[in-house]
């Protein structure tokens, strides 16, 4: 019996996974192509930039409300249909479409990731109870955290290789250009004088090299577009069909203990567990308030959720996450924005982009990998190795010197940013939950909140900077941010080893 239970949990997260890599291998690609397609008067990178402003706003006002009323599948259903919108919102791409898109994919980015978050919680925490195995649970969060944000990933390569068959293959002007470009019979060093760190987005540039950056006809994208619009879909039937509803309930229990990153155990005493309870009549939580139960109303409650978020700001641990936070939303724009259109666009074309996309999807194996390693030496030391990783790959790209004969690097930069990339997202968000285990739903809005900031700072100053000031800005931030997770991670350290210490 118990054997059967935990297939069937194994069989909801395969679903779940699987769902996951269709929605986003549509929707990962499409923001890709977001800086060369839509390119002309920076439509793409400003429809990004208010989709990523306006998740800010999201995050702190709706997002703890659906998750607290409605549950993580809920929040998870309603994003995947916001981002189907977006997509399908290219079919025909003019401020007028794009920008209220963009409003609805912010609702979407505000939302799924912490969704995301306690679905994974969820797996873990129900696996090591169908295991017997309770004192271990957060060794099995870090461990189908890990798969799925690797599994997750898959969706670059996904969407690479669809990308690739709908635009590239069929592209035969764009094959032909580059084919005269591989075999060096038609080269100009001049023609890549504004790519790289040089990229600057100045439109007569833009305007001579415009078709190095979108097809002189939209026959390809039209399809592509419905191609991904079907994979949106299908993924949100899957996760309707498949995934568990879990609530955050109260018990009666009065404390639980769980391990964390780390590998010390910790106790917590917020008296609440994860349930698979189907009976959805109960549609709001209600928080304990001096040990008595009160329904909030709709303005009441977001009073009460931005007060929750007011008061996790300004926790220490929280202040001192807040920068790497930040520079991993300046990481992510950057690989999906600048590199696509900066250094592979303006060199080989926008057709090429669909290889580089793999790459970078195939390198976040180091999700699964660091999930595996967490539980014996901490994710200090190897985030510390993510740093200097990005450090060498930031100062390599203010670096180079574009050229066709040299554009092969920027697979080997892929790789690295896809590596690193895997393990800032799974790192964060585990530390988020083992740092904060009473506030979990603040702590997750805080971190999709910050990490979207960043999104929207970059995409921001996408065309109204240099692509080399671009980069010395990441670097200082990242500089400064792991320096404060550090001493984040020494303060954690220290207040598990007295909880230790007063438990025994």
């Amino acid at each position: 019996m118990m054997e059967d239970r935990m297939k069937k949990l194994l069989l909801r997260f395969s679903a779940y996974s699987a769902a996951d890599i269709l929605a986003f291998s549509a929707l990962n690609f499409t923001l890709i192509l977001q800086s060369s397609i839509n390119v002309e008067g920076g439509l793409g990178t400003n429809s990004l930039a208010v989709t990523f402003s306006t998740a800010i706003l999201f995050g702190l006002v709706t997002t703890p409300i659906i998750l607290r009323c409605q549950g993580p599948k809920v929040g998870l259903i309603l994003s995947l249909a916001m981002m189907t919108m977006y997509i399908a919102a290219n079919y025909y791409p003019a401020y007028f479409t794009m920008m209220p898109a963009a409003v609805m994919l912010a609702l979407s980015e505000a939302t799924i990731w912490p969704s995301l978050v306690l679905m994974n919680f969820y797996f873990g925490k129900k696996y090591s109870k169908l295991k017997n195995k309770p004192e271990e649970s957060q060794h099995y969060i870090n461990l189908f955290s890990g798969c799925f944000f690797a599994a997750h990933h898959l969706n670059q390569v996904v969407g690479g290789i669809a990308g690739y068959f709908l635009l590239a293959v069929n592209d035969e002007d764009a094959s032909r250009r580059n084919t005269t470009q591989a075999n060096f019979t038609v080269h100009s060093n001049d023609s890549y004088a504004v790519c790289g760190a040089n990229d600057c987005q100045v439109e007569t540039a833009v305007d001579e090299i415009i078709t190095k950056y979108t097809p002189t006809n939209r026959i390809e994208l039209t399809i592509m577009i419905s191609v991904f619009v079907f994979m949106s879909i299908s993924s949100l039937v899957l996760q309707a069909w498949f995934l568990p509803n879990p609530k955050r309930t109260v018990t009666s229990e009065s404390s639980r203990d769980i391990t964390s990153n780390a590998g010390v155990k910790e106790l917590i005493d917020d008296n609440a567990d994860f349930t698979e309870d189907n009976d959805i009549s109960m549609k709001c939580i209600d928080k304990p308030v001096k040990d008595n139960k009160r329904r909030l109303g709709i303005i009441s409650t977001v009073t009460f959720s931005i007060t929750e978020i007011a008061k996790q700001l300004v926790r220490l641990k929280q202040v001192l996450l807040l920068p790497i936070t930040f520079y991993h939303g300046l990481l992510t724009t950057f690989v999906i924005s600048e590199l696509p259109r900066a250094y592979i666009s303006c060199v080989r074309g926008y057709t090429a982009i669909s290889l580089y996309s793999c790459v970078f999807g195939v390198a976040h194996i180091s999700a699964c990998i660091m999930g595996r390693l967490s539980r014996r030496t901490g994710h200090t030391v190897i985030l510390l190795g993510a740093a200097v990783s990005d450090i060498a790959n930031l100062t390599f790209c203010v670096l180079w010197q574009p050229d066709i004969n040299t554009s092969w690097m920027i697979y080997v930069s892929y790789f690295m940013f896809g590596m690193t990339d895997g393990i800032w997202q799974l790192s964060l968000n585990l530390s988020h939950v083992a740092y904060f285990p009473r506030t979990r739903e603040e702590a997750g809005s805080v971190w999709v909140t910050v990490l979207n900031l960043g999104l929207a700072v970059q995409f921001a100053w996408s065309t109204a900077l240099c692509q080399y000031v671009k980069l010395y800005a990441m670097l200082g931030t990242l500089v400064v941010g792991i320096t404060m997770f550090c001493i984040a991670e020494r303060i954690h350290k220290k207040e598990l080893s007295k909880t230790r210490s007063a438990d025994s």
